[in-house]
């Protein structure tokens, strides 16, 4: 799963170096992501999350960068 590479570069990065995301990175990912019937492992469906306005991705983006920064998973 791409998700669970990404994640343990940030693990064994240090994190002086972070590579954060950005709302058109996210975006672009939300666009890659395939349209199916069944529901994703976070329980919401691709089709749902494609329909997401800017400014929601905006702060998803936030949460994930500010999760990142302080090393706390909620």
């Amino acid at each position: 799963m791409i998700i669970d590479v990404d994640l343990r570069s940030y693990f064994v990065t240090p994190s002086t170096e972070l590579n954060l995301t950005n709302p058109e990175e996210a975006q672009e990912v939300i666009r890659g992501l395939k349209v199916c019937n069944t529901l994703e492992p976070i329980g919401i469906p691709n089709r749902a999350l494609k329909h997401l306005p800017q400014r929601t991705v905006s702060l998803l983006v936030l949460i994930f960068n500010t999760i990142l920064l302080t090393h706390h998973f909620p």
